[in-house]
């Protein structure tokens, strides 16, 4: 079953500027003049690294349009790389298809997840933080789109994968679960899915009851899984 059924992407999006210059956050003006520093040395690796990094700050803000045409910058700044980081193209294709869907286009918002499985097709571990990542964006837009029994099924598997990480170090491990299962409980939430719901919040629950005590530096979310060291 191919992973997901899409529609096209919405219009080409403006200028990098525009959003740029609407940016108030101190976090961000750092990364924009870092990127203006990196416009001068002609450094298209970096420019594109710093692009989906921004993106993932906008998306964080619900900043969506702005997210959208950072993430855009990268993808286009990366086809100027000879060896892009895969896992920064595949971060790029899934803040951007967020950042649509938090503007209303959520089908269409599926062909940037479908870029990302394209991506990670024999150059991803099945397992790895990126697979767990796509799987779990897949869900979360689907189930937005209307699609909830697809949607549901994509963030199972996104569970099952973490489940199956039990190479990593166990606050780690416990922290990557509790992500998931919570991103899950937000999309169930918002389908009205109460018993569903309820269910992974009984398993939450349990979790945080058996390991307490999370991991202190593993700041995991949805939006930067696929930045994490451990894969």
């Amino acid at each position: 079953m191919p992973p997901v059924a899409a529609a096209s992407v919405s219009a080409e999006p403006e200028p990098l500027h525009t959003a740029v210059s609407e940016v108030p956050d101190k976090t961000n003006r750092r990364t924009t003049k870092s990127l203006d520093i990196y416009r001068t040395l002609n450094d298209e690796a970096n420019i594109a690294h710093l692009h989906v990094s921004l993106g993932s700050e906008l998306l964080a803000e619900h900043k969506y349009r702005d997210a959208e045409i950072e993430s855009t910058a990268a993808l286009k700044a990366f086809e100027s790389v000879p060896k892009p980081d895969l896992s920064d193209i595949s971060m790029a294709y899934l803040t951007r298809g967020r950042a649509i869907c938090g503007q209303g286009g959520c089908r269409s918002a599926l062909d940037d997840v479908s870029q990302a499985h394209s991506l990670a097709l024999n150059r991803f571990q099945e397992n790895s933080i990126e697979m767990i990542s796509i799987w779990l964006v897949q869900g979360q837009i689907q189930m937005k789109a209307g699609l909830q029994a697809d949607g549901e099924q994509a963030m199972n598997e996104a569970l099952r994968l973490v489940q199956s990480r039990t190479d990593l170090p166990r606050p780690y491990f416990v922290t990557l679960q509790l992500v998931v299962l919570r991103a899950q409980r937000t999309s169930l939430k918002a389908a009205h899915r109460k018993q569903e719901a309820k269910h992974v919040e009984d398993q939450i629950a349990r979790i945080e009851a058996e390991a307490p005590a999370t991991c202190i530096g593993c700041t995991v979310s949805v939006g930067s899984l696929t930045s994490q060291e451990k894969r």
